[in-house]
């Protein structure tokens, strides 16, 4: 009875995605079309998260146009405005961050 063996040589950086086609090998393989698939997933997520960031700014936005007329009518100047909002979107920023309460 003669026993054949048949060795592969791989990269050790394509093991886990790229060896699907090696038979009798106990090791739990990954698959790269779900890689690709999850990517390309993810990536339409974050597309509908920018989408959804850009209709709530632009909502916002609409709702704070009377405050900078009320305040350009009182004799704000455009860099003060702009000091403004940028000051409270840091504030915001800042807040928000977990690491920043812990």
């Amino acid at each position: 009875m003669l026993i054949y063996y048949y060795l592969n040589v791989q990269n050790v950086a394509d093991i886990y995605l790229h060896s699907a086609h090696l038979r009798n090998d106990p090791v739990i393989k990954g698959d790269y079309q779900y890689v690709l698939g999850l990517s390309f997933v993810g990536i339409f997520l974050l597309f509908i998260a920018c989408v959804n960031f850009i209709n709530l700014t632009t909502a916002h936005a609409m709702r704070r146009s009377k405050e900078v007329g009320v305040r350009k009518a009182a004799g704000a100047r455009r860099s003060q405005l702009a000091i403004q909002f940028i000051s409270e979107a840091v504030l915001v920023l800042v807040l928000s961050q977990d690491e920043f309460w812990n």
